[in-house]
Formats: structure tokens, C-alpha cells, sequence
């Protein structure tokens, strides 16, 4: 039903969600499978808004994640990233794939910020990690994102000044 992208998307996302957790095993399965990259965003959406989270499909996300850009769009990885964000802390061993995510060049620092906000502290030390890249956009994007989380501990300034002191005027505008 979510290959007619514009047709039956909404009926069936209703219709799963009716369903609830039960289709859980489905939803993975087209998630894992040869589906369009429009039906995996679908399933990764609705899959990121059950209600307890869906624990189970956090290994399934995690390789979307993991899995080559020709293989896998930015569009996929974004939604499993927000997927990701909305189960919270009890996604937090997505933490390192999330902010492995700043080297694309689509996926932005604000939606990785926004995930690793609701995943709590434990995202922060990865993200200074990836503020001492070499790849100035991941640079840059780190820096949105650990803005996204929010307040900075003193070690976290640290962290920033170093990205300041290595001289690239993107970093530095995003850091200021």
C-alpha cells in the first residue's frame, strides 16, 4: 500500500497505526527489504511514533544508518534519525551512528541536534569527538547540533574553542 506514494501513503499509515505494536514484525521486515526509499520513509516515521517505543526496531535503524548513500537516501537516514529521537534515552546506543551522520552532506545538524536532545547528556562527549574532525562540515554540523541540545558545560566550551581556534569561518559562524 505505501508504494502508491501519493494515493493510499495516508489510508495506509492509518491503517498501521491502528494496528499498533502488532505490526511491528512487518514494518521491520519492510525496513530490511527491497522496498522503495519512499516506503521506508513511511515505515521509519510510523515505526518512530509508537507509543511505548519500538524498542525491537532500533537495530533496524541503526543499520539504515549504517548502510552506503547509494544504497540508502539522506532522506531515510534523517527520518531514522528522528525515529531514533523519539524514543529517547532508550535509544542512546544510537548515539554513535546518529553523530556519525554529520559527514553527510544532507543530513543537518539540527535534526541530529534535535535526536540526540531527547537521548539526554550521553550525546554530548561523541559530539565534541566530532568537533576535533577534520572534515569542516562535520565540524560545522556538530556545532549546530550540540547548539540544538542546548546549555553548555564548561567542558563543552572547551571543546568549541578548539573547533574556533582551527580557523574555519564556517565553524566559527556557527560556534558564535
Amino acid at each position: 500500500a505505501f508504494e502508491d506514494e501519493h494515493y493510499a501513503t495516508e489510508p495506509a499509515q492509518r491503517a498501521v497505526r491502528k494496528i499498533g505494536p502488532s505490526a511491528l514484525p512487518w514494518l521491520i521486515k519492510a525496513m530490511k527489504g527491497d522496498s522503495k526509499p519512499f516506503t521506508k520513509v513511511c515505515v521509519v516515521n510510523i515505526v518512530g511514533n509508537f507509543v511505548p517505543p519500538a524498542k525491537s526496531a532500533i537495530p533496524e535503524m541503526i543499520a539504515l544508518l549504517r548502510a552506503p548513500e547509494p544504497e540508502i537516501d539522506d532522506n531515510i537516514k534523517a527520518t531514522a534519525i528522528e525515529a531514533l529521537g523519539k524514543m529517547g534515552a532508550e535509544a542512546q546506543i544510537a548515539i554513535p551512528d546518529i553523530v556519525g551522520a554529520l559527514s553527510s552532506p544532507y543530513v543537518k545538524g539540527y535534526i541530529i541536534g534535535e535526536a540526540l536532545k531527547n537521548m539526554g547528556p550521553a550525546s554530548i562527549p561523541p559530539l565534541l569527538v566530532a568537533l576535533q574532525s577534520t572534515n569542516a562540515r562535520v565540524r560545522t554540523e556538530g556545532v549546530l547540533a550540540l547548539n540544538k541540545i542546548g546549555p553548555m558545560h564548561k567542558t563543552d566550551i572547551v571543546g568549541l574553542v578548539q573547533a574556533l581556534g582551527e580557523g574555519d569561518e564556517m565553524v566559527a559562524l556557527e560556534i558564535v
